[in-house]
């Protein structure tokens, strides 16, 4: 993996749903670039924060140019680019980057650190910091809640009921549910720090172990969970159909009357991860409600944490319907977790 893709893997990780994708830097903007500005960096675009931004790094080849030098060549990039510029470094010396941050030029160190002022960014990994607690009534992260919420559906990670029986890695339920590693690795920290799991290295890995059994864990975590849907949407029943099928679930009551005895509604309703029109065109939304229709749900974390169904997990579901007031609802949400912590 190059410098610049490490750089948008980082941005997308630390900024979730606020980075797009990389795109390479057409030929036709950079030969519209001075010649020595042309070669000197690898350039490649992408959005941050709704701002269309290129990357530039420097060859790890190329003699690497005094501080001066370099910040005066960023700042020619960006005027003649018409765009900002967030410099990549790797393995840069502290000197450099003390004069890169004293110019206030953006900067990022894949992994590491984004120094974004032109953003009112500074974001930094300090790895040799104490350990500390998350704050009362601080929420977990939402990739730190859809691994928490795949790790609770596992029954075997738990044996006879006993806390921190089996040890599990993060890594594995961040990938399922479409993480990095550089996620997994943040997600358990927050565990941890949120004083739900402990935290054991094994050679490379990191193992974590419930503090609770499942279901004592789940209520002591509730707190800092949220409901995962972020916008509701309608759209015509037969548009349904036409939905991503790897990605559409059954959700909300529509989902619980699939899981317990509640009545179905005559307004289905179907749950999609957010990003998943990056792989597929965007259905018409229409903003009417009645017979006919249906509600698509937006969900901020995959839709697919308990693994093939027609149905989302139902924590998740639990988590998009509690505190509605409404005796079924609550009836029906109590037998849904009596089955998933039987």
């Amino acid at each position: 993996m190059n410098d610049l893709v490490a750089a948008a893997h980082y941005l997308q990780d630390l900024l979730p749903d606020m980075v797009g994708e990389l795109a390479p830097w057409p030929s036709s903007k950079a030969h519209g670039l001075p010649h020595f500005l042309a070669s000197l960096f690898r350039l490649a675009e992408i959005d941050l924060l709704g701002h269309r931004v290129l990357l530039a790094i420097v060859p790890a080849h190329t003699v690497p140019a005094p501080p001066l030098r370099l910040i005066a060549q960023v700042r020619r990039l960006a005027e003649k680019a018409g765009l900002r510029v967030i410099l990549v470094l790797s393995g840069v010396s502290p000197y450099i980057r003390s004069k890169l941050i004293e110019s206030r030029v953006d900067f990022v160190v894949p992994g590491s650190q984004l120094f974004a002022p032109s953003f009112l960014m500074n974001l930094r990994e300090r790895h040799s910091s104490p350990r500390e607690l998350l704050s009362v009534g601080e929420r977990l992260s939402h990739p730190a809640q859809a691994v928490l919420i795949a790790a609770l559906l596992r029954p075997d990670l738990e044996e006879r009921g006993i806390p921190g029986s089996v040890p599990w890695a993060p890594l594995d339920l961040a990938r399922e549910a479409g993480y990095s590693r550089m996620t997994a690795s943040r997600v358990a920290r927050e565990l941890v720090a949120a004083n739900l799991a402990s935290a054991q290295r094994e050679g490379r890995e990191t193992k974590l172990r419930f503090l609770k059994a499942r279901r004592s864990l789940w209520t002591a975590a509730l707190p800092r969970l949220r409901s995962p849907v972020l916008r509701t949407t309608c759209i015509g029943k037969s548009g349904l159909a036409t939905l991503p099928a790897d990605d559409c679930r059954a959700a909300g009551e529509t989902g619980l009357s699939v899981l317990t005895e509640l009545a179905a509604p005559a307004r289905p309703v179907a749950a999609i991860r957010r990003d998943c029109f990056r792989r597929h065109p965007e259905p018409e939304w229409f903003p009417v409600a009645g017979e006919g229709y249906a509600d698509v749900q937006h969900w901020a974390y995959s839709t697919r944490l308990s693994g093939a169904g027609a149905v989302v997990d139902p924590l998740s579901l639990y988590l998009s319907l509690q505190g509605q007031g409404d005796p079924r609802l609550d009836g029906a949400l109590r037998d849904l977790l009596d089955e998933v912590f039987v």
